[in-house]
């Protein structure tokens, strides 16, 4: 299914008369009254419709020696008078704005690609001084390729937007033919305009809009902003861009609104200024940076009052956190929306109806379409089902039938069979000494047979149990976990010794009864009895199995043992399991000070306080230093890390010769759904119940995989519980409203866990329509032809990633180019950036990719932190963890701080190799944080 929400000409107040009529170019469009359309900031009189729609075709405007298919490029300030000259000379040759500010060699390359014929500059009287400066040097450049015509333009001293033009000093003398009355030979088809694609990451490719596009293109922005001649729309766009031509004039001039050309290449300053001056502003339009820069800004205006109604966002993907803010701020509403160079529009949020802050919403204009990626034409998206929730639950009925338990088998140890022995002799011996008896008890402690302690017939048999039978007694309740009748034995005790308070303690440790442990072992001094190493390690062990985190305590019991040996420190360590990953560090460290070896106990429980943390670098490396890693070691470790670390780690688990447990399989099949089936197909009959479940929640909401692993789970006879059930009804659920494909999870979930609740699989966004470019320009320095892998079946590949809901609107996860992969994991910067932006002290971010040894690609981030604020990484990592607004493996690893993003030409966030440019090195598995001066 293609989702579609078209342009409706019927819905526009002058759409009907043209659209479907006899027009050739965008000026046909253009409204034709008296009413004031363009204004200066300068106090000059503002254009009229009537009076610009005669001036684009004013003979004066024709360049002796330029043909329609000449490229004339115009070098000069964003302002009213760029505006005209746009639309003037656009309708008699092809015209290739560019940014005044380009250097020299950045010029020659625009010359030279386009090619350029003439140049257009604005006479420097009157200009700033860098703006002289940056005219002198795009002259120059001109004189050195040899261009022909140079001209200047000289704005009109009383009316905003008119004009002279006059050949420019350095220029030759115009000669040539001139054009003549521009709309005799205009046709739809034609070039009216270039522009270079911003080149990130390979040399910019041209793209040529024609005059059907351009004027389509336009149309729909003004059906789809629904503004009119009541608003005024305040451009902060330069007008070398797409979105200051086509998405901020022309939707104006078409909606018959009136329209604030803001002047210079940065208008953010003169923003606020303009929004206290009549005309007042009801809506303004700009890519997210600008929207950005201008909430920088926002601060300082503190008693300003909006008269906003409208704001929309044009080109990439608007972060949620950034709408919401603007929505506050300036009391009005905001579109998000979406459009590229090649495409415009694509999407947008109407202005009355549903709008979606996390979506750029439905298609208006052109064709959308969802593919997998190149050179597949295979759309993806809303699919057909093929098996509903009924076929599923009737394959797996005949498994409920089974019995859901296995059998348990009576599995006595070496101990067992001791207790019984001991206790047969003692029970036919004629003559029974004390030390049978103890020899019995500590028989059955050994065993934990608890209810065989014999004390009842030591008093029968006329014998006073002494200390040993107590304390052997006491053994064999905490073997068991009967902490209190281990106490109650421990009261009954004439004179306990450090046994019978070390065994009870034990009791303690077993069942966690930390506060009972803590208080005898403070009581026992005043038996006049020393606790010894065993009675501290069982006391800190108790604590550390306690529920609630209380390493301090365990702490201050190692440091009061005189001499603790490796169960103190293990103890100590266990107890700051549950996220003290830093203290059970800094233990192990001084185990090796006090000369004492850690055992795995100490490794393992080190490394699950690292995995409890979220500090899986740190996991795998105490992992790499064990000295014999064992299951439980690698366990905590594959939790610890991805899917794709995990998996590795299981293969050198196997290596080692040991088999991976319930625990090592679950915690790699849980975190990630593509790994499934191929971990479980691999365990073969070591699959366990656990490791099906953990299979099963991972695939939740996927049905067909769901399906796949319940004939798994019958073919190697394991029987389903309740919780293999649940999920498996979940899913059918879930198929029953909208099947699902391979990437569509069920319900929503934290940035980074996975993908949302959605009906279409991710794939690239695709468009073809009358606004949608026919193909790049081909250029010598081209290998070959890119439109070859940029068009699929007359779909053009936008480079984005994004999946399409039940409505029909668009959400975009990122550009493929700058996705980030970690691990096999492709990592959406959009959804970094809006989370670490909902941080109190974070004012801009901007994510990055940077290298990574082991990862390949790990998540950076740059912080622009708020005035008289500062951000450190570990605590940004905590708080985005805290409540699971960022998984752990999305959470940077690398935080550079700057006073500004660095932001491209166009106000793009300049993300691509910016890990080179910052000069960041290859990571190991550590975190990095530091300050920069900036690009």
């Amino acid at each position: 299914m293609d989702f579609q929400l078209g342009y409706d000409p019927s819905k526009h107040k002058m759409a009907a008369d043209f659209v479907d009529g006899d027009w050739k170019t965008f000026w046909d469009f253009l409204p034709d009254k008296e009413e004031p359309f363009l204004y200066s900031t300068d106090g000059r009189r503002p254009l009229s419709f009537k009076e610009m729609k005669a001036f684009i075709l004013d003979e004066r405007n024709d360049i002796p020696g330029m043909g329609r298919e000449d490229r004339l490029c115009l070098v000069f300030p964003t302002g009213p008078e760029l505006a005209v000259a746009y639309l003037a000379f656009a309708v008699r040759c092809t015209v290739a704005p560019l940014n005044l500010f380009l250097r020299a060699d950045e010029l020659d390359f625009e010359y030279d690609d386009l090619p350029c014929k003439g140049l257009v500059v604005q006479k420097v009287d009157g200009l700033q001084e860098d703006e002289k400066a940056a005219t002198t040097v795009a002259v120059a450049q001109a004189r050195k390729k040899k261009i022909q015509i140079i001209l200047q333009l000289i704005p009109a001293p009383d009316v905003a937007g008119l004009f002279n033009i006059e050949k420019h000093p350095a220029g030759k003398p115009l000669t040539g033919a001139k054009l003549g009355p521009p709309l005799d030979t205009v046709k739809r088809d034609h070039v009216c305009l270039v522009l270079h694609t911003s080149g990130t990451t390979k040399k910019p490719k041209i793209v040529p809009i024609t005059h059907e596009s351009m004027a389509i293109g336009g149309m729909c922005h003004a059906a789809a902003n629904l503004l009119g001649p009541e608003d005024v729309f305040v451009n902060t766009m330069p007008m070398f861009h797409i979105a200051g031509l086509m998405e901020n004039l022309l939707m104006s001039a078409y909606s018959g609104c009136k329209f604030v050309a803001l002047p210079g290449q940065y208008q953010a300053h003169s923003f606020f200024q303009a929004m206290q001056k009549e005309p007042l502003p009801t809506c303004y339009s700009a890519v997210p940076a600008h929207h950005m820069s201008l909430m920088s800004l926002a601060k300082e205006a503190k008693s300003f009052e909006s008269p906003l109604r409208v704001i929309r966002n044009d080109s990439a993907a608007l972060l949620p956190s950034l709408a919401e803010q603007m929505e506050e701020f300036f009391n009005a509403t905001v579109l998000p929306a979406y459009s590229m160079t090649e495409a415009n529009p694509l999407c947008s949020n109407p202005r009355h109806g549903v709008r979606k802050l996390k979506s750029v919403g439905p298609a208006v204009g052109p064709e959308l379409a969802v593919l997998e990626a190149w050179p597949s034409n295979k759309r993806v998206g809303l699919s057909g089902r093929d098996l509903g929730r009924t076929q599923v639950k009737e394959l797996i009925s005949p498994c409920l039938k089974e019995s859901w338990e296995s059998r348990l088998e009576d599995r006595i140890g070496v101990g067992g069979r001791q207790w019984r022995g001991a206790l047969h002799r003692f029970e036919h011996r004629s003559k029974v000494r004390l030390a049978d008896f103890n020899g019995a008890i500590h028989a059955c402690a050994k065993g934990s047979q608890w209810r065989h302690t014999l004390l009842q017939r030591v008093r029968c048999c006329s014998l006073v149990p002494d200390v040993i039978s107590f304390s052997s007694s006491i053994s064999a309740f905490a073997a068991s976990s009967r902490w209190l009748q281990a106490l109650q034995l421990l009261a009954s005790t004439c004179r306990p010794n450090v046994f019978s308070f070390s065994s009870f303690i034990s009791a303690c440790e077993k069942t966690a009864v930390w506060r009972t442990a803590l208080a005898v072992l403070r009581g026992m001094p005043d038996g006049a009895v020393v606790p010894n190493v065993v009675s501290r390690s069982s006391a800190v062990s108790a604590i550390a199995s306690s529920t609630s985190s209380r390493w301090a305590a365990a702490l201050g019991l190692t440091a009061e043992a005189k001499a603790p040996n490796v169960f103190t420190f293990s103890g100590a360590v266990s107890a700051c399991e549950k996220g003290e990953w830093l203290v059970a560090l800094l233990l192990l460290e001084t185990m090796k000070a006090a000369r004492v070896v850690p055992n795995m106990v100490s490794f393992n429980a080190a490394i699950s306080a690292s995995e409890k943390a979220l500090q899986w670098p740190c996991a795998l490396a105490l992992l790499s230093s064990a000295f014999e890693p064992n299951v439980i070691s690698y366990s905590s470790a594959i939790s610890a890390v991805s899917w794709s670390p995990a998996l590795a780690l299981l293969d050198e688990l196997a290596m080692s010769g040991s088999v991976p447990n319930v625990i090592s399989l679950s915690a790699a099949i849980g975190d990630h759904w593509n790994s499934a089936l191929e971990l479980l197909r691999r365990c073969g009959q070591e699959a366990s119940l656990t490791s099906f479940n953990a299979a099963l929640s991972a695939c939740s909401g996927l049905w067909k995989v769901v399906v796949q692993l319940w004939q798994l789970m019958s073919k190697q006879q394991v029987h389903p519980d309740a919780i293999s059930f649940r999920v498996a009804a979940a899913s059918c659920e879930l198929s029953g409203s909208a099947a699902l494909g391979p990437a569509g999870p069920a319900g929503p979930r934290p940035r980074g866990l996975g993908p949302r609740d959605r009906p279409g699989e991710e794939g690239e966004v695709c468009v073809k329509g009358a606004c949608v470019m026919k193909g790049y320009e081909m250029r010598p320095h081209m290998d070959k032809d890119p439109n070859e892998e940029a068009f699929t079946d007359g779909f053009m590949r936008s480079g984005d990633k994004g999946w399409v809901d039940e409505d029909g609107y668009l959400y975009l996860i990122g550009r493929f180019k700058e996705l980030i992969n970690r691990a096999g994991e492709k990592i959406s910067p959009f959804e970094v950036e809006d989370a670490v932006r909902r941080h109190s002290d974070v004012g801009d971010v901007l994510c990055f990719s940077c290298p990574h040894s082991m990862l390949g690609e790990s998540v950076g981030v740059v912080i622009v932190p708020k005035e008289s604020k500062s951000v450190k990484l570990f605590d940004l990592r905590q708080w985005l963890m805290k409540d699971k607004v960022l998984q752990d493996k999305w959470c940077p690893e690398v935080l550079v701080t700057m006073k500004e993003l660095p932001k491209g030409a166009t106000g793009k966030p300049a993300r691509v190799n910016l890990a080179k440019k910052l000069g960041i090195e290859t990571l190991d598995g550590n975190l990095k944080e530091f300050a920069h001066e900036g690009l």
